[in-house]
């Protein structure tokens, strides 16, 4: 059997072809999946079963100590009805773990986000805990949860929000 061979046909040049077009591929694919490398683990899966606030907040009766729900202070100039609007959003997808309830834990966590121009969130952090993981993934989730908060009206001269939220959770 004599060996075929074509003149300036190289298999392993051929074979790193092949490679680097299926690697290049493949990149494509995966860069262009809407993954988030570095998210946390699914935040529905940490808190289990919840109680909207709005149901606890019903329940409390002049609390000598801090009231129930969320406070923002915004950085720069924005139409009042957005933020309204932004923080009612917020609020009806804030819900009071269970087992928080069951455990008596309450707390008020801190948290900086940024919204862009067209309402999507851009960044989320936790600047100060309430003491509870299980409560803080809660707040950073009823974020989540209620963005994107739609385009930003004209009448705002900023491309991007840093909003601090307060959310504190009060048991009586």
């Amino acid at each position: 059997m004599t060996d075929i061979s074509i003149p300036g046909f190289d298999i392993a040049r051929m074979r790193l072809a092949v490679f680097f077009i299926i690697s290049i591929i493949l990149h494509t694919i995966i860069l262009s999946m809407p993954w988030q490398v570095m998210a946390r683990p699914s935040v529905r899966n940490i808190l289990g079963k919840t109680v909207p606030v709005r149901l606890v907040a019903q329940a409390i009766k002049d609390l000598p100590h801090e009231a129930p729900g969320i406070s923002f202070d915004v950085e720069g100039q924005v139409s009042a009805d957005y933020i309204e609007q932004l923080k009612a959003r917020i609020f009806n997808a804030w819900q009071y773990p269970e087992v928080a309830i069951i455990k008596g834990w309450d707390g008020a966590v801190m948290i900086l986000f940024t919204i862009d121009g067209m309402g999507r969130l851009c960044s989320l952090d936790v600047l100060s805990s309430s003491g509870h993981d299980l409560l803080d993934d809660a707040a950073l989730f009823a974020i989540e949860r209620a963005s994107p908060f739609g385009a930003f009206t004209e009448d705002m001269a900023t491309d991007i929000l840093r909003i601090k939220a307060k959310f504190c959770y009060v048991l009586d």
